[in-house]
């Protein structure tokens, strides 16, 4: 992983993005487990897409995280991401949104507890 992770930030100091995408990509696919560096590579991979404009990729790997790593330690992380760049980019709806459910899965987490569905739908 660290080979991987490295030649990641080495291919982006040359400014080979894609290749670099692909090596961080390559640490995701094949080291799941909760680890400093496949965190690393995540964010960065984040970044990435940002720097890059792809807004829609970034907020489709933000918002499907929790449910690709349902015991990771980001999953309300990403989600707030994600709801800060529906703030800035002028959709508080879809920020509330995703602000609601990293609270209910925040909750579970801390209390070990579902949160009763019909609790969450009427929010207000």
């Amino acid at each position: 992983m660290a080979a991987l992770y490295n030649g990641g930030k080495s291919s982006l100091g040359a400014k080979k993005d894609a290749e670099a995408l692909a090596r961080f990509l390559r640490i995701e696919k094949e080291f799941r487990g909760s680890s400093l560096r496949r965190r690393r590579a995540l964010s960065r991979r984040e970044s990435f897409i940002r720097i890059a404009g792809e807004l829609a990729e970034f907020l489709k790997m933000m918002t499907t995280l929790p449910d690709d790593y349902p015991k990771g330690d980001m999953r309300t992380e990403a989600l707030f991401r994600a709801a800060m760049q529906h703030m800035l980019s002028g959709d508080p709806v879809a920020a509330d949104t995703l602000l609601g459910r990293a609270s209910v899965m925040e909750w579970e987490t801390i209390t070990g507890r579902q949160l009763d569905a019909s609790r969450t739908s009427a929010r207000g």
